[in-house]
């Protein structure tokens, strides 16, 4: 009866108040005190939102003015100045101080513990260096056709979505100024994210913004697009993009062909294709690890798939396509198209009906003895040796 104490003394304080106030008039104040606190209590017991209101009536309330002031009392009276979560009040005061312009420096001693494990400071140095040059970088991808001298100090990533348009182009025109990269976030690249100049890494989100088409799904050409922009420096991958990526192609491969076997055996025969690339076993490009991996796998499975599917008399086979003409590609323009074409022997750009000739043939009754195999159908663009070997053609 403990946890109902605050709501009956509260009745019993109200009951005793109108009888008090039949001879001085004084306690009606008391009377509706105690009376408001007996009618909070009275809705609390009735109510069954809060479980912890109706058990303790009133001195649930107590609990929750104290939660409420929580905060301040540990700032206030419990935390020290240097205690950081996540920063500290004496590097909030610092920040405030240099913000408004006035004295940010403390003489005689610190409140820090300098013989402290945790303690960081710069010793001067016996034999001074002189440094040719203050900007500090690190080359990103040496030896490859676009490496990148990126800069100590850039801009993590924030999307366009999680700020504005006005913040975006303020912090890529900053990084155009410092020399620095500018992290676009999963929001993808934004009218805002061009407009400063500032050279940007391309965060590829799950969501593939920036690189999918209408229905959701990865677009290579829209990728390859973005990818080649001088703007974009490096592109970003995170694990949920290699995840997706490989469940879209490789694990979806799987699926398919697991659930067609039923419908081999029933039939007694069969015939499985599967669109591979010649990104991944063959080429590669920079910023699509995961889609080559995903490829290549894809070779992978219809070897042991070739000999386990045999007893369906089924037979899986790839294609492998190189550049093919979509419409995706010919949004890339003119001159995109053509460079393309120059680095294929044939001199041209594939159509999508020599991938569909190359997967009718694996499906027609003459490749019935063709298993576990794949063909290239890529204009010999995977041929050449060398730049000079494709100039001598």
């Amino acid at each position: 009866m403990i946890r109902y104490s605050a709501y009956l003394a509260s009745i019993v304080l109200a009951l005793l108040a109108l009888l008090l106030a039949t001879t001085d008039p004084h306690w009606w104040w008391g009377v509706a005190g105690f009376g408001a606190l007996a009618a909070l209590g009275t809705a609390d017991l009735l109510q069954r939102k809060s479980t912890l209101r109706r058990n303790y009536p009133l001195l649930a309330h107590f609990r929750y003015g104290l939660e409420t002031i929580g905060p301040e009392m540990r700032q206030y009276f419990i935390q020290s100045d240097t205690a950081e979560v996540p920063f500290s009040r004496e590097q909030r005061a610092l920040v405030y101080q240099r913000a408004k312009h006035v004295n940010d420096v403390r003489p005689f001693g610190t409140l820090q513990d300098v013989y402290g494990l945790d303690y960081e400071w710069i010793n001067h140095s016996l034999a001074p260096t002189a440094i040719p040059d203050h900007d500090f970088r690190i080359v990103i991808g040496a030896g490859r056709a676009r490496p990148y001298s990126a800069s100590v100090f850039n801009i993590s990533a924030m999307s366009f979505g999680a700020l504005s348009a006005a913040a975006i182009h303020a912090l890529n025109a900053g990084a155009k100024r410092g020399g620095f990269y500018h992290d676009t976030g999963e929001g993808s690249i934004s009218p805002y994210h061009r407009e400063g100049g500032g050279d940007l890494v391309w965060e590829l989100g799950s969501g593939y913004f920036g690189c999918r088409n209408d229905d959701g799904s990865f677009s290579e050409e829209r990728f390859a697009a973005q990818a080649v922009d001088p703007q974009v420096k490096m592109i970003e991958m995170s694990v949920a993009d290699w995840d997706h990526v490989m469940a879209t192609n490789l694990r979806s491969t799987f699926l398919c062909v697991k659930a067609a076997i039923p419908h081999f055996e029933k039939r007694g025969k069969g015939r499985v294709v599967v669109t591979s690339s010649i990104t991944g076993p063959v080429t590669g490009y920079p910023g699509w690890a995961h889609y080559g991996a995903s490829k290549a796998g894809q070779l992978g499975f219809i070897k042991t798939a070739a000999m386990e599917l045999a007893r369906y008399n089924t037979t899986i086979n790839a294609v492998m396509p190189g550049n093919i003409v979509t419409e995706g590609l010919q949004g890339l323009g003119e001159d995109y198209l053509k460079t393309m074409a120059a680095s294929i022997p044939l001199k041209r750009l594939g159509d999508v009906e020599d991938i569909g000739n190359a997967a009718l043939f694996f499906a027609s009754d003459e490749a019935g003895y063709i298993t576990g195999q794949q063909i290239v159908v890529d204009g010999g663009q995977i041929l050449p040796e060398s730049l000079e070997a494709l100039a001598s053609i």
